[in-house]
């Protein structure tokens, strides 16, 4: 999970390891934490995360221009990018999955929505 507030970081990681994935719980904390992350992925210095959650308001280097920078990178296969915002906004939908986020969600008032955001992403995986 790249974001930069722990509290959302606190509830999705609670929900996480519920799901009975393998895969740790990794949390960078920008955007530049990220793509140094996947750097050292794509050195063989660190495993391959099964899916990353990108928060889009982030100071620096936001969700967006992350996101931009790991296409950069050329991982393949490609990542599963899910973004996660505060806001609604289409234009922010439309930004994140033109850039190749495979989902898009407004983050979860209750745990119910981290649920059904795990529950999605484990059926891919699974």
């Amino acid at each position: 999970m790249v974001d930069d507030s722990e509290n959302d970081v606190f509830f999705a990681k609670y929900y996480y390891e519920r799901t009975g994935l393998q895969h740790p719980f990794v949390h960078l904390p920008s955007g530049t934490h990220a793509v140094a992350h996947f750097e050292a992925v794509l050195r063989g210095d660190e495993p391959r995360p099964a899916f990353v959650l990108l928060d889009i308001n982030m100071p620096r280097l936001n969700g967006f221009e992350t996101l931009a920078r790991l296409n950069d990178l050329a991982i393949s296969p490609p990542l599963i990018v899910v973004m996660l915002t505060t806001t609604a906004r289409l234009e922010e939908k439309e930004r994140a999955l033109a850039l190749g986020a495979r989902e898009f969600h407004t983050k979860p008032m209750l745990a119910s929505g981290y649920v059904e955001i795990f529950k999605g992403l484990v059926e891919r995986l699974v």
